[in-house]
C-alpha cells in the first residue's frame, strides 16, 4: 500500500507487537515471552504508525544496572523509510541511555541476516563471541559500550 504519510511515533501498547508482520517473522510465543520478561525490568518502548496503522515498535530494556538491551521490530512498510527510522531510533536510544544511565548495550542478530548485522553495526555494535540458537535459528550476540 502506497502512502504519502510519514511514520509517526505513538505510545507503545503490548498488542502492537502483534499488529503487523515483522520482517523477521518472530513466532508469537517468542513475542509473548519477551513481553513477560519486559514486565519485570525497567524499560521504555515506542511504536511507529503510518496513517494510524502500527508498522513497527522497539525499545530498551534494562536487565541489570548499567546494561541495556535495545530491541526493534519493523514491517516491510516501515523499512521503506530508512533515514527516518535510523534517525528516530538513534535519538530514542540516546535518550533511553541517558534516562537509565546505561554504560553497555547488547543485542543479537540472526547469523543468516546480514541486514540486521549491518543495522547493529551502524549504531556502533561489534560482534561478540557468543552464539546461540532459538527456535532453530542461530544468533550472534553484539555489544556496544556507550559510557
Amino acid at each position: 500500500m502506497e502512502t504519502d504519510s510519514n511514520p509517526q511515533l505513538v505510545k507503545f501498547e503490548p498488542d502492537h507487537m502483534f499488529a503487523f508482520e515483522s520482517r523477521e517473522h518472530e513466532p508469537e510465543d517468542v513475542l509473548r515471552e519477551g513481553l513477560k520478561r519486559m514486565a519485570y525490568f525497567p524499560n521504555i518502548s515506542f511504536s511507529a504508525a503510518i496513517d494510524g496503522r502500527i508498522v513497527g515498535c522497539g525499545g530498551l530494556v534494562v536487565y541489570e544496572k548499567g546494561c541495556g538491551y535495545p530491541w526493534v521490530m519493523i514491517s516491510d512498510e516501515l523499512a521503506r523509510y530508512p533515514v527516518w527510522l535510523h534517525r528516530t531510533v538513534g535519538r530514542y536510544y540516546k535518550r533511553c541511555i541517558e534516562i537509565f544511565r546505561v554504560k553497555y548495550l547488547y543485542s543479537e542478530a540472526a547469523i543468516c541476516s546480514p541486514r540486521n548485522t549491518r543495522w547493529l553495526q551502524s549504531f556502533g555494535f561489534r560482534a561478540g563471541t557468543e552464539e546461540f540458537s532459538v527456535n532453530g535459528r542461530d544468533y550472534r550476540r553484539y555489544e556496544c559500550e556507550v559510557g
